[in-house]
């Protein structure tokens, strides 16, 4: 979460390197909707996502898991810090906990999010 003193040192940073800043947004903020782990998930993984999440998942994040249970093909597409790594995470954990033969193949933009 930032606070004043983030967005100074940001505004700074930026500021410092030649550029200027035109124009801010500011976003209002949204309560989350929770939902519960999915339950056809790997006992083990479900129990771990259950006591790191003790409120639940977000409610995209359990939806696209049900979605990939399914057998679908997801595109989750949502604001920065929601969660999409987890989604694809848990998906691939499920996978390798039932498929002891399974080999997963994560292409991640590693380098957009450092």
């Amino acid at each position: 979460m930032f606070d004043k003193s983030n967005l100074s040192l940001i505004r700074s940073a930026i500021e410092d390197s030649g550029y200027s800043i035109a124009d801010r947004q500011s976003l209002p903020t949204r309560n989350p909707i929770f939902a519960q782990v999915p339950a056809r998930l790997h006992p083990d993984l479900r129990a771990t996502l259950t006591n790191l999440f003790p409120d639940g998942l977000y409610q995209h994040q359990a939806k696209a898991i049900d979605a990939v249970l399914d057998g679908h093909d997801v595109c989750l597409a949502t604001s920065t810090a929601s969660g999409k790594s987890m989604v694809f995470m848990a998906a691939a954990i499920d996978l390798l906990l039932r498929d002891s033969m399974a080999q997963v193949l994560a292409l991640y933009p590693v380098r957009a999010l450092i």
